[in-house]
């Protein structure tokens, strides 16, 4: 039953309708189905009441050369899960794609603030990665209920199903974790400074647990303690993070620390539970498992890394032409800017 509009003064409306669902979990009976323009810049001050937590999130961040990769993200959770909240954080986008992205349905943006957080300056360097922690736990924080499912999904990762699934492993274990398709540690994927912050043994391999793809929930211990561990990490740059030598071809920045975490966790490891079927991984450049042409069908893929490949067809179901972006080469973007701190 529509009950509605939701205003707040000073602002323009947030909610075009709003739908009556019953209380859930303790969180407020009404949920926003429909967001629209927060003002000039795009920025949200404040969600009104009945709106400020949801039980069920999906947590992402992009700049302005992810935003066609961004809009097939929430293309595909607008098909697959229309009612989960999404929020992107904002590391590069333009006033204009700010404000584009927040007037999409469900979807809050929020601006990643380095000094204003008293973070260190190379949280602002989009490739290096270091913030995807610390704004999982902000959005924990500030939208999360307790017991609810977080999901945090890289910008290049497409939705192919519900994630119905996905939601009671997250619930049942209390996160989700799948593969990267490699071993580890390899000379390819962490360096030997990362693995000495945290007392991981180099001498034996475990499969990489990729850092693309993850689910907590809110209030769990085993969320808690690996996002405290990898902010840790992120906040120190050269002694883990992305130690003196380092390229994009020999450390991945946040997963080298996620994976010497999960290795290192004691008594808690043992209750770490990674989803090894290709369902939960599947990508684009490898050929075993494909995805359907038709977007709107599906087989037994749930999340798939497109990865900027085409067709991004998800893109089409929120805006009317693909956005026009030219990619950099990061990693010698960001070598410079790192130069420059």
């Amino acid at each position: 039953m529509l009950v509605g509009e939701i205003r707040s003064e000073g602002t323009k409306e947030y909610c075009l309708s709003v739908k009556k669902v019953g209380d859930v979990e303790g969180i407020s009976s009404t949920l926003c189905y429909f967001v629209k323009d927060r003002g000039a810049d795009g920025e949200v001050a404040r969600l009104p009441e009945g709106i400020q937590r949801h039980s069920k999130i999906v947590v992402t961040a992009a700049n302005e050369i992810y935003l066609d990769r961004l809009a097939n993200l929430i293309g595909s959770l607008h098909f697959w899960e229309p009612p989960y909240l999404i929020v992107v954080y904002d590391i590069g986008l333009s006033p204009a794609s700010k404000k584009l992205v927040a007037s999409w349905h469900n979807v809050v943006v929020k601006k990643m603030e380095v000094a204003g957080n008293g973070l260190p300056d190379h949280f602002a360097l989009p490739p290096l990665v270091a913030y995807k922690s610390w704004v999982i736990e902000d959005a924990m924080r500030n939208f999360g209920v307790e017991g609810g499912v977080i999901m945090w999904l890289d910008a290049n990762t497409e939705v192919r199903r519900s994630l119905g699934k996905v939601e009671e492993l997250v619930r049942k274990d209390g996160h989700f974790f799948t593969l990267a398709g490699h071993d580890f540690p390899t000379h390819r994927n962490v360096r030997v400074e990362t693995m000495k912050f945290f007392n991981d043994d180099e001498s034996f391999t475990t499969q990489e647990v990729t850092s693309a793809i993850m689910g907590f929930k809110v209030g769990g211990e085993v969320g808690i303690e690996v996002l405290r561990r990898m902010t840790k990490c992120a906040l120190d740059l050269r002694g883990c993070h992305y130690p003196t030598g380092s390229t994009f071809r020999n450390q991945k920045r946040d997963q080298s620390g996620l994976n010497s975490i999960l290795r290192t966790l004691g008594g808690l490891g043992e209750k770490i539970v990674v989803h090894t079927d290709e369902i939960y991984w599947a990508y684009a450049s490898q050929d075993r498992l494909k995805v359907t042409d038709d977007e709107t069908d599906f087989n037994d893929i749930i999340f798939f890394s497109r990865r900027g490949e085409p067709p991004m067809n998800y893109v089409r179901r929120i805006l009317p032409e693909p956005p026009q972006v030219q990619y950099v080469d990061s990693a010698k973007d960001v070598h410079d800017q790192l130069d420059e701190l």
